[in-house]
């Protein structure tokens, strides 16, 4: 297992992906064609280039810091696209963890049965991936556009911080320092 100092948990729709995004040229293009974002297929998906900048300042001024899927799409798209996607967006292969992606268990057949079809929550995600990489991350940082996701992480035992993303902008220069702040303590 390789020691990093730390790692943020990475969101698309509404952080990389936000509504802003949806009136870029390639990606209207796309809707018109599929009908809904959801069904868009993510190697035609432009991701915002803010959220982008973003993202690659972040990482520039801590570059020991890695990137782990914490998103829907790691089912609905699949990790490998996913990353993928990113890749093509800018996000090169030197920003991953070597654990790309946070676990996602699947609904039980019982809740299934009830009509749930989520499976385990971005929380429990987390819980997991950190579990398995006890002892290796000092801190971390959860990007998303889900305030309930914050809440649900204050359980978890290694320090971190959830940052809530606003789904209409996505990722911008304007969170930049709270992530930065949220590392301090490793950063150079």
């Amino acid at each position: 297992m390789t020691v990093r100092a730390g790692v943020i948990f990475l969101d698309i729709d509404g952080v990389m992906l936000p509504k802003r995004a949806y009136a870029l040229a390639e990606n209207k293009a796309e809707l018109s064609e599929v009908g809904s974002i959801s069904s868009a297929r993510p190697d035609r998906i432009r991701l915002h280039p803010d959220a982008i900048a973003a993202l690659t300042e972040i990482y520039t001024r801590i570059p020991e810091v890695r990137l782990v899927l914490c998103t829907s799409w790691r089912h609905s798209v699949g990790v490998s696209e996913t990353i993928a996607c990113l890749e093509r967006n800018g996000i090169g292969k030197a920003y991953w963890h070597e654990d790309r992606a946070c676990p996602w268990m699947p609904p039980t057949d019982e809740a299934a049965g009830l009509g749930a079809n989520t499976g385990s929550s971005k929380a429990e995600d987390i819980a997991a991936w950190l579990d398995r990489h006890r002892g290796t991350v000092s801190r971390w940082v959860a990007l998303d556009d889900d305030g309930d996701l914050g809440r649900m992480l204050l359980s978890v035992a290694v320090p971190g911080v959830f940052v809530q993303i606003d789904g209409n902008l996505g990722l911008t220069q304007a969170d930049v320092p709270t992530v930065l702040s949220a590392f301090a303590c490793i950063s150079n």
